[in-house]
């Protein structure tokens, strides 16, 4: 009698989380392929990827903190797909967005569930050039589940495998395909566009004449400093020790994506095999009365204590990305450098501690 009680209550949690039905059939989507690259390109760009925006008026209270440690673990699976590709330098996830970047990738988090994955993801250039921007949407078709019975709901055999991996891979190709079409002399003008932004964000009294910005927000260059500028010269060396940063923030974000890696694929295991009993129930409602199943009830029930204890997990993991990390400690200048607090915290405490450096040796105001 007490599961019996508890299958209404079950479901009606369940929705509760904002979760969408599964509907049949879903469209099937093609098989995507990583493009390699086939040479060593020179002069590589780098490329930052900004945490995604995960928050949506369609997400709920109770579903809003899954979708925060997704906003970071998300941009890791794209960092590494790119990495795999051969086409990138530096590929880095940043906790904030970089404006001197030689490629710039934004990301909000349109729909994510067991099901479906839909990312709107936008691509730009240090110039301020778009490369395009667009919404990505792939199904969970590769956990091929199979469903026996018209009640139990059977184990996934292969959880390490990312079910929306073509997605990834998708938007890698994407990139790949537009940084082909770039001329030689835009290519020399990003790499160029990005040493100058950073220099104003430096010293925009010595720099900003270099630099035109539209309404738009593209900017044209109207020439470089001599070679021989030691205010540029010193820009590039402060840019090189900002990137020794990026170390400790990678690392971070890689311990995030490991722990996440040891409850989130089980997650989206419970959370689809809860999706499709509850289309399963709702047509079985729709032809009529349902027999009843003891077995059937008590899998849907297991399946929710799963899913639950899953989300728990995410959840404090969420919570716990932005809390002090251990501090960072490092040298410049002849000088130990301490860094505290959150990971955020810190990545703008070096940013503004590099800022100060470059005005205390070049005799510049520093920017802001």
């Amino acid at each position: 009698m007490m599961v019996r009680l508890l299958l209404p209550i079950i479901l009606a949690l369940s929705a509760c989380t904002s979760r969408p039905v599964v509907q049949t059939p879903l469209p099937e989507p093609a098989e995507v392929v990583l493009n390699y690259s086939s040479k060593i390109l020179a002069d590589p760009f780098n490329v930052s990827i900004v945490l995604f925006n995960g928050k949506t008026s369609e997400v709920s209270r109770i579903y809003a903190p899954i979708r925060e440690a997704e906003s970071a673990y998300l941009p890791v699976q794209l960092r590494n797909t790119l990495d795999e590709s051969g086409y990138w330098g530096a590929v880095n996830v940043v906790p904030s967005k970089d404006v001197a970047a030689e490629l710039l990738v934004t990301g909000k988090i349109v729909e994510s569930d067991a099901v479906t994955l839909a990312l709107d993801i936008e691509v730009r250039d240090s110039r301020g050039h778009v490369w395009f921007s667009k919404v990505y949407r792939d199904y969970a078709m590769d956990y091929a589940m199979d469903y026996a019975t018209d009640y139990g709901l059977e184990v996934l055999e292969n959880t390490t495998t990312d079910p929306f991996q073509d997605l990834f891979n998708q938007i890698a190709n994407d990139m790949s395909e537009a940084q082909s079409l770039l001329q030689a002399n835009d290519r020399l003008r990003i790499l160029d566009t990005s040493m100058l932004r950073y220099a104003m964000l430096l010293s925009p009294e010595a720099f900003s004449r270099y630099l035109i910005v539209d309404e738009f927000g593209e900017i044209a260059m109207q020439g470089l400093p001599a070679r021989n500028d030691p205010l540029y010269s010193r820009v590039r060396q402060i840019r090189e020790r900002e990137f020794s940063m990026q170390d400790v923030v990678d690392e971070h974000f890689e311990n995030f994506y490991d722990d996440m890696q040891k409850i989130y694929p089980f997650w989206r295991q419970s959370s689809y095999e809860l999706l499709v009993y509850n289309n399963q129930l709702e047509g079985r409602q729709r032809k009529g009365p349902r027999a009843g199943s003891w077995a059937a009830v008590e899998s849907v029930y297991r399946t929710y204590k799963e899913l639950k204890l899953n989300e728990d997990e995410l959840r404090e993991l969420a919570s716990s990305f932005e809390r002090e990390i251990s501090p960072t400690v490092t040298e410049m200048e002849g000088r130990v450098i301490e860094l505290q607090g959150s990971l955020s915290s810190q990545y703008k405490t070096w940013r503004r501690l590099l800022r100060e450096i470059y005005a205390e040796t070049t005799g510049t105001m520093p920017g802001l």
